[in-house]
């Protein structure tokens, strides 16, 4: 006889959110109201873990209540038509981080039969993996998911736990579970290659004076001292310098998640004024939307060069050319140990 009991795993950082399941039929036909442990825990499982942490989710063994002694201790949260797979399947712990699903079960079991795990993983993706129950080591099952679009996806866990019978065949039970997975990345953007392609031909200056101005991903905002942009003045003309590495354009993160609010660079290029009476430069931004905010994501992800030109027109100057070229790199996080 096959029973299924339903979980939703969703446990945020280092703590186990017990799951909504189903306990045997004796325990469905209780009339007794749930504790308010049972209910609180019914609560945390509706809140969605924020990104990058470790979704855990746990079947834990019998603990003592709040009284201590093991009278006190709270009934198996799952049984299984045999004592062998009620005691497996409440020590099993599940753990989630980026696309990699991790399912152990806790050593020293003392079973009189032999109990098998078989858990079948499905996401954008779709595994099963069988191991019996090992008391010596415990087991460790681990799955990940394909990248995909690389955006935050449903996936679903069916573990089935199986013990042979004494007249053949095989007791089952299965215990399903949803979750969601959030891809997590390492975000490298090289630096930036500025390359002046017509000089401003500033006639009171031997040199181009070149004023370049940015916003790394994570700043909003308008080009202001306010928005603690970034800004870098160098110089360049004649054919012998016509290029500059913008080293600090560089910027790198770990565990980056699509769901942040993150943006591609965006950046203005200027040649202030050649007179000094006259105004204050103007800019020619790249990608600005109409109240001055980025709006170009970080997301989807996709390693690319970016590459284009820009132009710059200053009181006292002919316009400008340029070109620049930088590369941005995504590395999707894997976790073979959670």
């Amino acid at each position: 006889m096959q029973h299924h009991r339903s979980l939703f795993l969703f446990v945020t950082g280092s703590f186990f959110l017990s799951v909504v399941g189903c306990a045997g039929d004796a325990m469905k036909s209780s009339s007794e109201p749930p504790s308010t442990t049972q209910t609180a825990q019914a609560q945390e499982g509706k809140e969605q873990p924020p990104s990058g942490e470790v979704q855990e989710r746990a079947v834990p063994l019998p603990r003592p209540g709040p009284s201590g002694p093991p009278p006190f201790a709270p009934p198996p949260l799952y049984v299984g038509p045999t004592q062998n797979i009620t005691k497996v399947a409440n020590a099993l712990q599940v753990k989630a981080r980026s696309l990699t699903i991790q399912v152990t079960a806790a050593p020293g079991l003392a079973l009189t039969q032999p109990v098998t795990i078989s858990i079948a993983f499905s996401g954008q993706g779709a595994n099963r993996l069988t191991q019996p129950y090992a008391a010596s080591t415990g087991n460790k099952f681990l799955y990940n998911d394909p990248e995909g679009n690389g955006q935050p996806r449903p996936a679903h866990v069916d573990i089935t736990f199986t013990e042979p019978k004494p007249g053949g065949g095989l007791y089952s039970y299965t215990v399903p579970g949803n979750l969601t997975l959030y891809p997590l990345y390492d975000v490298k953007i090289d630096p930036l290659l500025f390359q002046l392609l017509k000089d401003c031909e500033c006639p009171l200056s031997q040199h181009t004076d070149n004023y370049f101005y940015w916003l790394t991903p994570e700043m909003k905002g308008n080009f202001s001292v306010e928005t603690g942009e970034k800004m870098l003045h160098f110089y360049l003309g004649g054919l012998s310098k016509m290029t500059n590495t913008i080293f600090e354009f560089a910027w790198a993160r770990s565990e980056v998640s699509p769901n942040e609010n993150l943006h591609l660079p965006v950046f203005f290029w200027d040649v202030p004024e050649c007179l000094p009476e006259l105004p204050l430069p103007r800019f020619m931004p790249t990608a600005l939307s109409s109240d001055g905010a980025p709006i170009m994501p970080l997301f989807p992800a996709r390693t690319q060069t970016y590459s284009g030109g820009l132009t710059s027109t200053g009181p006292g100057t002919q316009s400008c050319n340029a070109s620049y070229q930088y590369t941005i790199t995504y590395t999707l996080r894997s976790y073979p140990a959670l």
